[in-house]
């Protein structure tokens, strides 16, 4: 229906709501010590979160605006503690985002950004924007809070209602397209059209809106992101924690994108605020990011089976009592090889695409021709782990077993399945990549071999 199309980012507007955060605090001088040595000590008061403005004006969705501003600054204390004793790690705008998941399983993404914060007499004010949208177009929300932002410090809130409606009245755009926003502003008591356009990222790309391979591979050794990249596809419980909720944004989204086309389909929280630490005790997988000040409270909580990364020091605090080495050890010894050649490209955006397009290789490789064991009859895509194959190789079929038992495995069989019913299967990302020359021939015999791993029964009943 067209609810459901709307949250799923298969129609509808291009936003629900936005929201202006106000983090605040009081400072006061305190005299410590004696008479003879007297010294004044800087007091930073309690801090205070405030929804200052949000875009429509009423908004009746109370989890939006009971969680966004916990979000918005999900360690308060150690924000203002930043803001006043480290100005210079603070003084630039901080971009990131986070995820709510409602209870029909949609998720709804947070697009933020922080501005510099504001010192003033006896106050400490720091702001942030925030855009809720169950479509991911990081590319557009962007575009949309630059010229929010210069609206509201040039033209004022009025001007910036205007912009927003033209925006809503606008079909969310497809990837690659121009989207045309025209809104009137006042000036010197006339009204003036003013005209804006908003870009979508090309569908090959979109995946890696707000990701920054680049930062991870800067905080983490490659053979430790291959480690999580295991873990992440046998969905292990993972943990991420830095000092920078930027950089803890943008390494948690990356991980997340690791897996494309496969999609994690568990608990997934870029940036966990700290009242809600108690997640990270949940009995099932997730993946979640955490800001370096509440790493504390975090290591004091009874965690089972979990693997805890530290960006700011490149290390694993904890790890799984046995860390799952899944990947076939050919492809993994390429995926090292290739990224340890990427380490010197200097454009972020070229080395995110070349990062990207090996993982996405990677599956187009080990799921080569799958679309021939797909029965053209019921369509239905038979992957039999069980089946003894004494041709197939112990590492390929360790990989198969253990990947075919997670939910992103199955997920993303269903709907190859439904795409074959639609006659849409030629578009699915992994068999438009093309496999590099020489690959056919130095997989062939273990293509083969997993081709005996994945099996059509025609008996089988729709």
């Amino acid at each position: 229906n067209a609810e459901y199309g709307r949250r799923f980012g298969v129609m509808g507007e291009v936003f629900d709501y936005l929201l202006v955060v106000t983090l605040s605090s009081e400072i006061t001088e305190q005299a410590t010590g004696d008479l003879a040595e007297q010294k004044t000590e800087i007091v930073i008061g309690e801090p205070k979160l405030q929804t200052e403005w949000t875009f429509p004006e009423k908004i009746s969705d109370q989890t939006v605006l009971r969680s966004v501003p916990e979000f918005c600054f999900p360690e308060p204390e150690e924000s203002l503690r930043r803001i006043r004793q480290e100005p210079s790690l603070t003084q630039k705008e901080e971009n990131f985002s986070f995820v709510l998941t409602a209870l029909h399983g949609g998720r709804r993404y947070g697009y933020c950004r922080r501005l510099v914060p504001k010192q003033e007499p006896g106050k400490i004010l720091t702001e942030c924007f925030c855009i809720m949208s169950y479509s991911s177009s990081f590319s557009i929300f962007s575009q949309m809070l630059d010229i929010v932002i210069l609206k509201r410090e040039t033209e004022g809130y009025k001007s910036v209602y205007s912009f927003l409606h033209s925006v809503l009245a606008q079909p969310f755009p497809h990837p690659g397209e121009t989207m045309k926003v025209s809104s009137m502003v006042e000036v010197k008591e006339k009204f003036v059209l003013k005209r804006y356009s908003l870009t979508r990222l090309e569908n090959n790309y979109e995946h890696l809106e707000y990701v920054s391979f680049i930062t991870l591979f800067q905080c983490m050794k490659i053979p430790q992101i291959l480690n999580i990249f295991e873990c992440l596809l046998v969905e292990n419980r993972i943990i991420v924690v830095a000092k920078e909720i930027s950089v803890l944004s943008h390494c948690v989204n990356a991980l997340y994108a690791m897996t494309y086309p496969f999609v994690w389909q568990h608990v997934f929280i870029p940036i966990l605020p700290k009242k809600l630490m108690e997640y990270c005790t949940a009995p099932m997988p997730f993946l979640i990011g955490i800001p370096a000040s509440s790493l504390s409270d975090l290591l004091k909580l009874p965690l089972e089976e979990v693997l805890i990364v530290d960006l700011d020091n490149g290390k694993f605090i904890r790890e799984p009592d046995e860390m799952n080495e899944v990947l076939p050890p050919s492809l993994k010894s390429r995926l090292l090889k290739n990224f340890t050649k990427f380490k010197n490209l200097k454009d972020r955006s070229e080395f995110d695409k070349q990062v990207a397009t090996q993982f996405l290789q990677f599956f187009a490789e080990v799921f080569y021709e799958y679309q021939k064991f797909i029965n053209p009859e019921d369509h239905k895509f038979s992957f039999d782990k069980h089946v003894a194959a004494p041709e197939l190789s112990a590492d390929y079929k360790k990989f198969l077993n253990a990947f075919s038992a997670s939910q992103m495995f199955s997920v993303w069989k269903r709907s190859r399945e439904q795409l074959s019913r639609d006659g849409m299967l030629d578009q699915c990302i992994l068999i438009k990549t093309p496999v590099k020359p020489g690959i056919h021939r130095k997989l062939g015999r273990k293509i083969r071999r997993i081709s005996s791993h994945l099996k059509i029964d025609k008996d089988e009943n729709v």
